[in-house]
C-alpha cells in the first residue's frame, strides 16, 4: 500500500540507471493532505420504505500513516490508519405515510451536515509474481471504518413553508443539532496488490479488495424529539475497496505519490429498533418499537498526496 513498497532502488552491476532491489524492507510512512469525499444513505422501513436519510456531498480532509514490509520469501504485511473531519455536506430526511406528522403523504426536510471519521486496515499476502521491477500477489485482511455525522438546522421544501419545531417548542435554529448518525463498518478484506516500476524513478501501485462479509452497527439519534429518540442499528454487509497511486522516487529513501481511492459498502441484512420519542404524536412519552427492516449503504471516494520513507534493505 502506498510508498513503502519494499522495492528499494540501487545501482546494480552492469546497469547505468538505478532500479529496485526485491529484498527491501519497507518502513513507516505518512500520507499527508489526504482529501476524501463521502456519501452515505440510510433507509428504513417495516417491509416497505417509510423513511430515508441521505447524507451527501460530505467533503473531508484526513491524515494517514501507512506502512508495508516485504520479505525475501515474498510474504508482505501492510496497513494504514487515519482520521479526519467532514464538512460542507447536506442531510436530507424523506418520510412517507405513517412516518410523517400527518400520518399520510410525503415530507422532505433539509439540513447542513458535518462530522468526523476514522479508519484502519491491515493485510497479509504473498507476492506470487515478482522480479526486480514488479510484484503482484493476493492478500487477506481486515478493514475498519467509523463515521459520525451531525445534521444542523432544518427547512421543509415539502410541504413548502412548514416550520421545523425543536424540543423547546421553538423553531429550530440553523446551528442547532437535530440528527446524529454514528456508524461502524468492520469487514474481511480479500484482494490483490501490485507494485511496479514504469520508468526510471516513476512507479505505480494499487490494491483492489472485495469485502465478502462484514458487521455493521449504527446509532441514529433524533435530538429534537421529546424525549430524544434513539435508533440502534445492526446488520451484515459486503463491499469493495480500490486505490491506485503514481509515485516518484526523489532520493534513495524518500518517495512522493499522488493517488485516488474508492470505497463502497452496503448492508445485506439489517434491523433497527427505537427507544424514546418514537411516536411524534405522543410528545413527552417514552416508547419502544419492535425490530423493523433497515438497510444502509456508504460510498467514499477522493484523491490524496503522500510522502514515504524507505529503510535500507537487510543484507
Amino acid at each position: 500500500m502506498g510508498g513503502c513498497s519494499g522495492l528499494r532502488r540501487g545501482n546494480d552491476a552492469g546497469q547505468g540507471a538505478p532500479r529496485p532491489n526485491p529484498t527491501g524492507v519497507g518502513g513507516r510512512c505518512r500520507r499527508t493532505l489526504l482529501v476524501q469525499q463521502r456519501q452515505e444513505k440510510n433507509t428504513s422501513g417495516d417491509g416497505i420504505l417509510t423513511s430515508q436519510l441521505t447524507y451527501s456531498n460530505l467533503t473531508g480532509h484526513s491524515g494517514e500513516f501507512f506502512a508495508r514490509v516485504d520479505t525475501p520469501s515474498g510474504v508482505f504485511v501492510k496497513g494504514y490508519v487515519g482520521a479526519g473531519a467532514l464538512a460542507g455536506g447536506k442531510a436530507t430526511d424523506e418520510d412517507w405515510g405513517n412516518a410523517t406528522d400527518a400520518k399520510s403523504g410525503f415530507m422532505v426536510s433539509n439540513s447542513t451536515a458535518s462530522g468526523w471519521l476514522n479508519y484502519a486496515a491491515a493485510d497479509v499476502g504473498y507476492s506470487v509474481l515478482r522480479d526486480w521491477n514488479y510484484k503482484f500477489g493476493p492478500f487477506v485482511g481486515y478493514s475498519y471504518f467509523r463515521q459520525n455525522t451531525n445534521a444542523f438546522g432544518c427547512s421543509f421544501p415539502v410541504p413548502a413553508g412548514q416550520t421545523c419545531i425543536g424540543a423547546n417548542n421553538q423553531p429550530v435554529a440553523p446551528n442547532q443539532t437535530i440528527l446524529t448518525q454514528d456508524e461502524t463498518w468492520q469487514s474481511l478484506r480479500v484482494g490483490v496488490s501490485a507494485v511496479a516500476t514504469i520508468w526510471d524513478r516513476w512507479g505505480i501501485n494499487g490494491d483492489v479488495a472485495y469485502l465478502p462479509y462484514g458487521q455493521y452497527s449504527g446509532l441514529d439519534s433524533h435530538w429534537q424529539r421529546v424525549p430524544t429518540a434513539f435508533y440502534p442499528q445492526t446488520g451484515t454487509s459486503r463491499g469493495v475497496q480500490a486505490e491506485l497511486i503514481l509515485t516518484y522516487l526523489v532520493t534513495e529513501n524518500i518517495e512522493l505519490g499522488i493517488g485516488g481511492r474508492y470505497w463502497a459498502m452496503w448492508t445485506t441484512s439489517g434491523s433497527s429498533t427505537c427507544n424514546g420519542g418514537c411516536n411524534t404524536n405522543m410528545v413527552g412519552v417514552f416508547t419502544t418499537s419492535p425490530p423493523f427492516q433497515y438497510t444502509a449503504n456508504a460510498e467514499r471516494f477522493g484523491t490524496f498526496v503522500q510522502m514515504s520513507y524507505r529503510f535500507a534493505p537487510h543484507p
